[in-house]
């Protein structure tokens, strides 16, 4: 199956994909280890429950639109705006949240992996984000999610 411009639809939605997967994979993580904990959340694990749902969430909304994309050109209107929200959410929680693992009295491997974390999601978000806007502005002489003057 091949987009308008010529591309397979696989290819098209690989980074976005891709994101997706290591989302889930990351806070899908989260939210077992979370609920798999003895006992009631504590308070700041509580932040970490509804950061964990919504970045599930969000991920299972960009894959149902991804999927939907690349079996319906119009939904390619919804795919940039997905993938922006899922990576500005990505940016506002990892870049403090990294700073402060960082900064905190935690072990090496610790920082380590989460920073790992941080920088593997704020990279896929960008890559993800740049490739869906250049597929998405190459089909048409206007970028997916800008209105055309044409009516």
């Amino acid at each position: 199956m091949t987009d308008p411009v010529g591309r397979s639809i696989g290819r098209r939605l690989a980074w976005p994909l891709a994101f997706v997967a290591w989302t889930l994979f990351v806070w899908g993580g989260r939210l077992r280890n979370l609920v798999q904990e003895p006992g009631p959340l504590a308070d700041a694990n509580r932040w970490s429950l509804v950061a964990s749902i919504a970045f599930v969430s969000l991920a299972l909304g960009l894959a149902a639109v991804a999927v939907t994309a690349g079996r319906l050109d119009r939904a390619t209107t919804l795919l940039v705006p997905t993938v922006a929200a899922l990576g500005a959410l990505t940016v506002a929680v990892w870049v403090p949240r990294a700073v402060d693992i960082a900064i905190g009295d935690h072990d090496l491997g610790f920082i380590v992996v989460h920073v790992v974390l941080a920088v593997v999601s704020i990279v896929l978000a960008a890559v993800a984000l740049v490739a869906t806007r250049r597929r998405a502005g190459a089909g048409s002489r206007h970028p997916v999610g800008y209105p055309r003057s044409d009516g």
